[in-house]
């Protein structure tokens, strides 16, 4: 028998920008790139901001239970919602969103998926999407978990 303790859990969530409920390209808005993310000025260590493709990406650090995962949450998107008003912007909570020609004639626009990024059929790095051919983007995210594995004696 395995045992699986749960240590942590952490996340890197997308979310658009609008202005007057129209979708706008984070692009050369808010800086950071997955590479070198910018720290969110203010609050401990791995609070993070992140532009990718069109979207805002932030990071929040390593929660140990699910009160500080709600209390790290509500911390970043306050955060994103001082700095996006200073912007005259507004943060969507939506799954898609459908961008014009114009908004996306940026390299950074037609880049999709993470890099690396991995095919568990496969099991091998998947190259990088790009693509002129949509309109349409979609956020996404990921959750991370921190665990502990042993096998029980």
């Amino acid at each position: 028998m395995s045992l699986l303790k749960l240590l942590s859990v952490g996340t890197d969530t997308e979310i658009f920008l609008t202005r007057d409920s129209v979708p706008v390209p984070c692009i050369q808005l808010v800086g950071g790139t997955k590479d070198a993310p910018i720290p969110m000025t203010g609050l401990p260590q791995g609070f993070a901001l992140q532009e990718d493709n069109v979207m805002l990406e932030f990071n929040i650090p390593p929660a140990k239970n699910l009160g500080e995962f709600e209390s790290y949450m509500k911390q970043a998107m306050d955060y994103i919602n001082v700095t996006t008003h200073r912007l005259g912007l507004t943060p969507a909570l939506q799954a898609s969103m459908e961008f014009t020609e114009k908004d996306l004639d940026n390299p950074q626009a037609q880049t999709f998926g993470c890099d690396p990024d991995f095919s568990v059929w496969e099991r091998a790095v998947n190259t990088v999407a790009v693509s002129k051919e949509t309109l349409l983007r979609t956020a996404g995210g990921h959750i991370h978990l921190g665990f502990t594995y042993k096998d029980a004696v």
